[in-house]
Formats: structure tokens, C-alpha cells, sequence
């Protein structure tokens, strides 16, 4: 089924929507970067035009569409524009989570289309300062940070684990069961967040300390794309755009 066909559908019937639903599932699986990216704008259409109805009528459907917009978002996260991946960052990355994105997969899709390690290191670092303002809350508990209490929020989850104590600048996956496993702000929390809270803060780090996989060092590397150069699919990524971009940002 392509995108002409879909648009044909309505997307406040339930018949229907599982015809979208089954649609979004497989190409999520196909990793067809260009599909995806239509399936994404088509999704956001649907929010745009009937999303207050939806919600109206069924709101379970109008969650799944969120949800499933969320997947499609961070399934093409490398194409976003950096005011999108800002935003999912700071307000969507625990619901990505939650609905079973993978976080290393991120960091894969930047090694898998630039060739440029510095540059990657450049955006990581602007992603990880978006990750420190995320906003969602995670944990019932407040958590105390140097004597004062604190929303359970990522942002505050983070700043926590960057101020507990480490023997090393480079944190890993020592440091970081160190911190679940000691932090008196964790026991609070469940085994299956402690869990989440761990791939979250392995993210993190991964973003501070950028450093493309082993495995894709060799393999990849004559797949990614130069410097200057740009891909050839729907949405093209312009390195010297995303520079200036993240100058930008930085001021």
C-alpha cells in the first residue's frame, strides 16, 4: 500500500485505522528511511486535520496515532529538521522508550550517514544538552539533589547522575550500575525503570562521549556521507545547513 492509497482511508474508523496500523508496523520493520518519512507526514496530517475529533470520539485511537508518530519521528530522527529533534528530545524521548525505541539505534543512524566523526561529535553534543532539559516526568517520587527536592523528571534524573561521584571523567557502564545501584534517589524506583533509566543514561554518555561502534567503523564507513556531500532521498541532510544550525544553537 503506498501513500495515495492510505490517504483514501478514514482515519477516525477503526477498520481503517488498522489497515494504518499494519502499514506503520511494516515499514517500521523494512527501515525504509524514505517511506517512513511519508508515513510521518502523513501522520501529522492526520493530527493536524482530524486530531481534536479524534480525541473526541476515541481517545485510545488518538493515543495510538501519537504513539505511533512518535516511532515514526525517532525512526528518522539523522533527517529531522534540528528545531524537531530539539523538541523530541526534550519532550518525547522517555514515551520513545517507553514504546520500545531503542536508543543505541539513534546513535547508529548518525555513524550510518556521516562520514565525518568530528561533525558527529558536534551534533551529539547539542543533542545531549537538549537531553538535560528533557521534561518528562519519570518516577512518582521527587528526587534530592545537594539537599533539595526535585521534580522526577529526566532533566533532574540526569543532573543527578552527572553530579554522583566518579572515579572516571569518561562514565560507563560500571558508573552508571554504580549509580542505580547506590543512589539513594533510585530505590524508589522499580526494577523495570531502573532498567529504562539505564539505557537513558547509556544515551546520554554515548552522546558525551562519541565514539562511532567497532562494528560500523569498517563496515559503514564507505556508506556514510561525506562531508559536504548530500543524500540522495526525499529528505536531504546538508552538512554545512546542520553546522550553521548548530551554531546557532550554541549562542
Amino acid at each position: 500500500m503506498d501513500i495515495s492509497e492510505l490517504t483514501k482511508l478514514n482515519p477516525v474508523d477503526l477498520n481503517d485505522f488498522k489497515k494504518i496500523e499494519f502499514e506503520i508496523k511494516d515499514v517500521l520493520l523494512s527501515q525504509n528511511f524514505s517511506y517512513i518519512e511519508e508515513l510521518l507526514d502523513f501522520i501529522n496530517g492526520v493530527l493536524q486535520s482530524k486530531g481534536s475529533e479524534i480525541e473526541a470520539k476515541f481517545p485510545q485511537l488518538y493515543e495510538s496515532y501519537q504513539n505511533y508518530w512518535v516511532k515514526l519521528a525517532f525512526a528518522t530522527f539523522v533527517l529531522l529538521e534540528s528545531v524537531d529533534q530539539d523538541s523530541l528530545l526534550k519532550t518525547r524521548f522517555l514515551n520513545a522508550v517507553n514504546e520500545g525505541i531503542n536508543p543505541d539505534d539513534l546513535i547508529k543512524q548518525f555513524y550510518n550517514f556521516y562520514e565525518s566523526d568530528e561533525f558527529v561529535k558536534q551534533v551529539f553534543r547539542s543533542l545531549a544538552v537538549d537531553l538535560e532539559q528533557n521534561t518528562e516526568q519519570f518516577g512518582a517520587m521527587p528526587i534530592e539533589i545537594e539537599g533539595r527536592k526535585m521534580l522526577p523528571t529526566l532533566k533532574y534524573w540526569i543532573m543527578d547522575y552527572s553530579k554522583f561521584p566518579s572515579k572516571v571523567a569518561k562514565r560507563g557502564s560500571i558508573e552508571r550500575l554504580n549509580y542505580i545501584n547506590q543512589s539513594s534517589n533510585t530505590r524508589s524506583l522499580p526494577q523495570m525503570q531502573r532498567q529504562t533509566l539505564l539505557r537513558i543514561l547509556k544515551f546520554y554518555d554515548d552522546l558525551n562521549n562519541a565514539e562511532r561502534p567497532v562494528v560500523q567503523a569498517n563496515r559503514n564507513r564507505s556508506r556514510a556521507i561525506p562531508v559536504g556531500q548530500r543524500m540522495d532521498i526525499k529528505s536531504q541532510i546538508d552538512i554545512q545547513k546542520k553546522l550553521d544550525e548548530l551554531k546557532t544553537r550554541a549562542r
